[in-house]
């Protein structure tokens, strides 16, 4: 597994146009090798359900909101609005 620093963490985020803080790059390097290790651990599990117990019972939960998706909180520290909605720059256009 190569290391992930914090030159990894700002080729990542040049690449999905994200903002990194140069403060946050340590703490998101640690977080992004975090992840890739939990990921390198799922990957030494058996690729087939042989030893899964057909007979395990299914816990269904209701689908509920809890919460509304754009409740005045939520809007209040968007950078931008569009209305009701949060306006984000264009993409394709770059």
């Amino acid at each position: 597994m190569s290391v992930i620093g914090p030159e990894v963490v700002s080729r990542i985020a040049a690449l999905a146009a994200l903002e990194v803080a140069p403060a946050d790059l340590g703490r998101t390097a640690a977080e992004l090798a975090s992840i890739v290790s939990w990921v390198d651990a799922l990957a030494e599990l058996p690729p087939d359900a042989t030893d899964a117990d057909p007979d395990a019972p299914v816990v269904l939960r209701a689908d509920r909101v809890t919460c509304p998706p754009a409740g005045p909180e939520l809007l209040a520290v968007a950078p931008e609005l569009d209305g009701a909605r949060f306006r984000v720059p264009a993409v394709l256009e770059r």
